[in-house]
């Protein structure tokens, strides 16, 4: 029991200290640029391009191996994300809390290590604030989450906003418009066994509309000095031009 403390106190000594550090960055700041978009709309496939574009950029995926196998107190793994679609009464609040908490600790450790490599770019997929405006909005719309959670989650974002800033902060955000109808086809093509049955074209069209409402509200609370919408129902090279275009790789 004692070491688990220590353990648990020297982890969040560590996430306090990269806290800081992002809060109170070094000579060399990174710019950030986040990549917004629907489910399927090509957001890993747009920052691997990136990656291809520039070798002065770091990438932070959306931590999905976190989501799908969490480590369990019995040395067992937890797929959260099957979870959620499977029972999104139960599951959603508890998802949502651990996707807050994993996109920050993800978010802290390629901020650190853009620091360290004084890389140009921070390139990270979805923001911080993307879990409560799309996301949990469509589980609200859908009467999956009551008040009392929603309350959490919504005190827990507040608190991060006071912590860390940063994470409601970008210097470009990039939204990939995409038809739900093409979304709901590339989600087929790449078989993610928790997706298959659980993100209907239905759900899609939620996520879809919640993005949009998102995009008249100026993406409030995610303060980006500059916002780019690149229509992702294209072929690869005309993604490559826009990219190129709009980022200046």
């Amino acid at each position: 029991m004692g070491s688990g403390l220590v353990t648990q106190m020297m982890e969040k000594t560590s996430l306090t200290d990269k806290v800081h550090r992002a809060r109170h960055p070094k000579d060399h700041v990174p710019k950030v640029i986040v990549v917004e978009g629907n489910v399927g709309a090509g957001k890993s496939t747009t920052l691997d391009l990136i990656q291809t574009l520039s070798s002065d950029v770091v990438i932070m995926h959306e931590p999905f191996d976190v989501w799908t196998s969490l480590a369990a107190p019995d040395g067992e793994h937890i797929n959260m994300l099957e979870n959620f679609y499977d029972d999104p009464a139960k599951f959603s609040m508890l998802f949502q809390v651990l996707v807050q908490s994993s996109y920050s600790r993800a978010f802290f450790q390629a901020y650190e290590l853009a620091e360290q490599n004084k890389a140009r770019y921070l390139v990270v997929e979805r923001s911080f604030p993307a879990s409560q405006q799309i996301f949990t909005a469509v589980i609200r719309q859908k009467k999956q989450m009551s008040d009392a959670e929603f309350a959490i989650l919504e005190h827990s974002m507040a608190t991060a906003a006071q912590i860390n800033p940063k994470l409601f902060e970008c210097d470009h955000l990039i939204y990939l418009k995409c038809p739900a109808e093409v979304c709901m086809d590339r989600k087929i093509a790449r078989s993610r066994p928790e997706e298959m049955a659980a993100v209907t074209i239905g759900y899609l069209l939620q996520l879809e509309e919640a993005y949009e409402r998102w995009f008249a509200r100026g993406f409030s609370p995610l303060n980006a000095h500059k916002t780019t919408i690149i229509n992702t129902d294209c072929s690869m090279s005309a993604l490559k031009d826009s990219l190129q275009y709009s980022i200046r790789l």
